[in-house]
């Protein structure tokens, strides 16, 4: 798996997902001002915890995937940082979403149930 590149990767599926037209409306919609938006998209500010958090519940995923991505890329910029602890908290998180969503499908769960009809039937 590979960790998304940066803040403008999650501006961006926030945009499509909601078919926004401006990074007006992202940063409205993110509770964030356009300047701050602009800022992140230039890579002079990170995305703040909140934002991270509303992209999150606007893309219906973990909040963590986004902060872990979004900080990964901050340490991994910084002399003094801690990328692999954001790294394994992204792949922790991303690796619970891609397991579930293999789990179970309505085939499988119909398919195990036969077992259980035809042993309760003796």
């Amino acid at each position: 798996m590979k960790i998304p590149k940066d803040t403008n990767y999650w501006l961006d599926r926030v945009k499509k997902e909601r078919t926004l037209s401006s990074d007006s409306a992202v940063a409205e919609l993110l509770g964030a001002t356009r300047q701050a938006v602009s800022q992140q998209r230039a890579g002079k500010n990170q995305m703040s915890i909140k934002s991270a958090i509303q992209t999150g519940w606007i893309l219906g995923i973990d909040p963590l995937e986004v902060i872990g991505a979004v900080m990964f890329h901050t340490e991994k910029n910084n002399k003094n940082g801690d990328p692999e602890f954001w790294r394994a908290l992204w792949v922790r998180k991303c690796g619970e979403r891609l397991d579930a969503s293999k789990k179970a499908r309505p085939s499988e769960i119909k398919a195990s149930a036969e077992p259980l009809r035809a042993a309760g039937s003796q």
